[in-house]
């Protein structure tokens, strides 16, 4: 079993160079994918074997395995001139872009991050890496908008399909929707429903609800299991078999068919 004895080197940094790259819950490709890395995003080396390495994502803390073919080492100074870059988030659904040395084009989906934006020129860079892009793409800087700005992220992805562990634009799950669309502002939410639960302020008045405020839900032992953002005080946009608009009142989220509820609410929570 030569090729799978562990190597540790916590020195080791790497970075997403591909739309998204899949970490896994143990190291195998047929392993449950728990999450993902996105573009931009750099991470730590936790340990390692021959064709696998565990990572902690410097972004949100989760830890997971990814096929170390897919990732792009770096040398500590590439890691810390990445780290200090100026940093923007995508927040469209998909932004085409191209990479000068070759032209190929690369999609990136809403929560991948860029380095150096320069909107005027439509580009982009990190280390020797140069990009250019024709969306029409701009993040904006006005947090005193922050609850629309968010609102009008998740809006942009209805219908985007459900995918356990997915944060990108081709598969999302509940907690990834909320965690991409505050990211967009500048609000760093913790990978899963139950641990973006554990932050925030109580809204104990269901009249004092506000759009943005996020709804959790509970099963029947009450642990939370399903996560949503606020329309308004009736309604709630969500990850569900794909990113949609329900009917939401005191007791959780109506079925379609307004006849039962999907799911049963446990709290509402405010993050602005």
């Amino acid at each position: 079993m030569l090729g799978f004895k562990r190597r540790v080197n916590c020195k080791m940094k790497a970075l997403c160079a591909q739309t998204f790259i899949p970490i896994r819950a143990a190291a195998s490709d047929t392993s449950e994918m728990v999450s993902q890395l996105l573009f931009g995003e750099t991470c730590q080396v936790m340990a390692q074997t021959e064709k696998w390495v565990k990572v902690r994502c410097d972004f949100d803390g989760y830890e997971g395995w990814v096929f170390k073919p897919a990732l792009t080492f770096l040398s500590e100074q590439e890691y810390l001139l990445l780290r200090q870059s100026p940093q923007s988030i995508v927040n469209i659904p998909i932004l085409t872009a191209r990479e000068a040395k070759n032209q190929h084009p690369i999609y990136l989906t809403a929560g991948c991050c860029i380095y150096n934006h320069e909107p005027n020129k439509r580009t982009f860079s990190f280390l020797d890496r140069q990009y250019s892009y024709e969306d029409n793409f701009s993040q904006s800087s006005n947090m005193d908008e922050s609850a629309k700005i968010i609102l009008e992220t998740a809006l942009r992805l209805i219908n985007v399909p459900y995918l356990w562990g997915g944060r990108s634009t081709f598969g999302i799950d509940c907690s990834g929707l909320v965690q991409t669309c505050f990211r967009v502002v500048g609000i760093d939410l913790p990978r899963d429903a139950r641990m973006q639960a554990m932050l925030g302020k109580p809204v104990n008045d269901f009249e004092d609800i506000r759009p943005s405020d996020l709804a959790f839900f509970k099963n029947a032992d009450g642990i939370i299991i399903h996560v949503g953002i606020l329309l308004s005080s009736s309604q709630i946009i969500h990850a569900s078999n794909f990113v949609r608009i329900s009917a939401f009142d005191e007791r959780g989220i109506l079925h379609d068919s307004g006849q039962d509820y999907t799911h049963q609410l446990a709290f509402v929570k405010r993050f602005l």
